[in-house]
């Protein structure tokens, strides 16, 4: 071994022996820490492919709101480890492309989006001047083809499936359902149970029919589950029907108008929007409270003009005074009886100025006072209000003739017709309380007179009657009022309903154009006049005569009857009918107990229906142009006519378009009125709770209906109408979030930010 050591060869040998052996380690080694490199390389690369997904998938959000616009702002997120910070960057194509929607259906560009997205990842490394490999291999690039999905999707959406009468589920009155008489082609869905019925038939739904909660049916006064063989029955459900659905979020708020939309009308409490194809203009009610309450008195008895006094005769209370005796037919005297009580009523006003005009750019208009729409439109609009929305007659699209489906569908032979489809008009009406359909206005004409418009004409008068007959509805209506907590127990009534005004319809004492007598003294065979001019003696200055000089009375009933109404009593008829608003009714019970009596000056139940003065009874707070006389109501025929609507409805609650008049659940109200607040004659109603609506009994009301879905709503829909939104709180989601991503290869032309 010596020796070996001590040869040179040897030394060279182990030398060599040494250094292999070294090159070896250190191979070993550097193949040992790029294995330990690739490996986190690769958990890293692979964290950074699922961030960089999750990332992308966390964007649904941002793109609601992105979506439509011409710039998508990339976004940047940082990820802090232990040792190092992941920085990803989101680069977005713009503009999104928008894609052209099927030819043969529209042939038109719709709302809807392609959208492109490169996600790009750097590292570094905490407290180190370097890291190694700071730009990521990885990189996820994503398409994502998105529509809007909107309300406006739904021919018939509803949050709650009970109507407006009642907040009891339990009361008989509270069940709506679909019959015989429906017949839907597009898609339904309510958030409650669905109740149908076998009356004149079943109704025929023709697309998807979905619920929140279950499809019931209304047999034998109740409603009960709706059978297996129904829900399969192709001849009900052509589509099919899917229960215990996810609820669909139906806000409160036009979010996406509040935002986006162009506000309009100022401060004013009525804003009456004339469509008129390109554009619409605006005139501007203002409601004035003068602040002093009129004193009405109420007398024994009144006139009106339908009951008014004899001619003035020839006499004066001084010289020639006037006995009650001579008058031969006591039927055609009315005199004013003793003053019994005093109303006190604050009378608003409403003044009128003429507005601007605003264009129809595609865009959406927000008004905060109540908007009042008509006319017909070119182009794409979407109207808004934070009260009620009042439809004064026809809204039409300039592109489609009058009772022509827009999407070019013919109903009479089920077919859809390409060369029919109006490529450029779509309208939505949004309220965030009701969308009510007007019976009648009053506001100044061209000459500055007030005049009454809408409705049917009365005798010798040109009124126009536009919302009446055949209307004509086209486009996307959504009633999205909630409840009102400062409503106290009726927070319920200010739920957003489409429906009709002036539901249950009286005649009215007409204002009393003439003279005013009443008795001396009670029992007293003299009668004066109250309204009389004095002549005096020019020389003792003593009265010497009256002369009866005439007026006109307005609001008859007022003098007649106290304001509010004493409440409904139980047993026999109280001394003093004047308490109690107009309108007897009696209810009893099922063990035939006391009646609850609503008494109308001694009139009974039975007579007051072929009474020769009104066949039921109105009231100023509730009818939109009081007074009316019984012929201007058209008793003959109350259906008002027919609303050919064109598109869709979405509503809080289930509005009436149709009362029976009769029928005891359509009068849940027990024929009496309550306090409404103050009074405007001229415009809206402002109440403060309690059961609003009078239950006279009058003859079926409202309107027959005849409605079609759009179909081109599947595809595009009004601006800024209210989005589709599922779940609540942090889970909620627009339909955005369940379209597919599209992961895929770069394009070999994308350009992303540097990063």
């Amino acid at each position: 071994m010596t020796k070996i050591l001590n040869n040179e060869r040897g030394f060279a040998v182990n030398l060599a022996l040494a250094m292999v052996l070294v090159a070896v380690a250190i191979s070993a080694m550097v193949s040992l820490i790029n294995l330990n490199i690739d490996d986190r390389n690769t958990v890293t690369w692979q964290q950074d492919r699922l961030q960089q997904e999750l990332l992308i998938r966390s964007e649904s959000g941002r793109i609601i709101y992105l979506q439509g616009k011409d710039i998508f702002t990339n976004r940047r997120v940082e990820i802090v480890g232990r040792d190092r910070i992941a920085t990803h960057t989101l680069n977005y194509r713009n503009p999104p492309t928008q894609m052209v929607s099927d030819p043969s259906f529209l042939g038109e560009l719709s709302q809807a989006y392609q959208i492109s997205a490169m996600c790009v990842t750097r590292h570094s490394r905490i407290n180190a001047p370097v890291s190694i490999n700071p730009r990521s291999p990885v990189q996820t690039y994503f398409e994502k083809l998105t529509r809007r999905s909107s309300l406006a999707q739904y021919q018939y959406f509803t949050d709650r499936e009970i109507s407006d009468i009642t907040n009891d589920p339990n009361d008989p009155a509270a069940i709506v359902r679909f019959d015989g008489n429906d017949e839907l082609f597009g898609r339904v869905h309510s958030n409650e149970n669905i109740v149908i019925s076998n009356l004149n038939g079943w109704p025929k739904f023709h697309d998807y029919v979905t619920t929140a909660g279950e499809m019931r049916q209304f047999l034998n006064g109740e409603d009960i589950p709706l059978p297996p063989e129904h829900k399969n029955n192709t001849n009900i459900f052509v589509k099919g029907v899917k229960e215990w659905v996810a609820p669909i979020v139906y806000t409160p708020d036009a979010d996406l108008i509040r935002k986006n939309g162009t506000r309009f009308g100022g401060d004013a409490d009525i804003v009456l929007a004339t469509i008129d194809r390109g554009s619409f203009s605006t005139e501007l009610g203002f409601i004035n409270n003068p602040g002093v309450p009129e004193e009405l008195v109420v007398y024994h008895t009144y006139p009106d003009a339908l009951h008014p006094f004899l001619p003035n005769p020839p006499w004066d209370e001084i010289t020639n005074p006037f006995s009650l005796s001579t008058i031969t037919n006591q039927n055609q005297l009315s005199l004013v009886g003793d003053s019994l009580w005093t109303n006190y009523v604050t009378f608003y006003d409403t003044t009128w100025t003429i507005g601007s005009s605003y264009p129809v750019i595609n865009t959406s208009y927000y008004t905060n006072g109540n908007l009042w729409v008509i006319g017909e439109l070119e182009g794409k609009l979407t109207l808004s209000s934070r009260k009620n929305s009042y439809i004064l007659g026809n809204i039409t699209y300039r592109g489609t003739d009058n009772g022509q489906c827009p999407d070019g569908f013919r109903p009479n032979n089920n077919t859809y017709d390409p060369a029919g489809v109006n490529s450029s008009d779509y309208f939505g009406l949004v309220s965030e309380s009701s969308i009510i359909i007007k019976y009648k206005w009053r506001k100044p004409n061209a000459n500055g007179d007030m005049e009454t418009f809408g409705g049917p004409p009365p005798p010798q008068q040109s009124i126009p009657s536009t919302n009446h007959g055949e209307m004509y509805l086209y486009g996307a209506y959504s009633a999205q009022g909630g409840p009102d907590p400062e409503l106290l127990n009726y927070a319920w009534k200010a739920e957003g309903v489409f429906t009709f005004e002036y539901q249950h319809p009286g005649s009215s004492p007409l204002p009393f154009n003439g003279f005013r007598y009443k008795r001396t003294a009670p029992g007293s065979s003299i009668a004066e006049p109250m309204d009389y001019v004095s002549v005096y003696d020019p020389i003792t200055n003593e009265e010497i005569q009256r002369i009866a000089t005439p007026v006109r009375i307005d609001w008859i009933d007022l003098h007649r009857y106290k304001y509010p109404p004493d409440p409904p009593v139980t047993g026999t008829p109280p001394p003093y009918s004047w308490r109690r608003w107009p309108g007897y009714k009696e209810e009893q019970t099922q063990n035939l107990g006391p009646y609850i009596v609503y008494y109308s000056s001694g009139v009974t139940f039975e007579n007051r229906l072929h009474a020769p003065w009104y066949s039921a009874y109105d009231y100023p707070w509730y009818n939109p142009v009081y007074p009316e006389q019984i012929n201007w109501v058209s008793w003959a025929n109350n259906i008002r006519g027919t609303i050919n609507l064109y598109g869709s409805i979405a509503q809080r609650r289930r509005g009436f378009i149709r009362r029976s008049g009769v029928v005891r659940a359509d009068n849940p109200d027990q024929n009496h009125w309550v306090d409404l607040g103050d009074f405007n004659p001229y415009g809206p109603v402002h109440f403060t709770g309690g059961n609003y609506v009078y239950g006279g009994v009058h003859r079926a009301t409202g309107y027959n209906r005849n409605y079609y879905f759009d179909r081109r709503f599947y595809w595009e829909q009004p601006p800024h109408y209210p989005e589709v939104y599922t779940g609540a709180g942090a889970n909620r989601m627009t339909s955005f979030d369940e379209t597919t991503w599209n992961f895929k290869v770069p394009p070999r032309n994308w350009i992303y930010s540097s990063y």
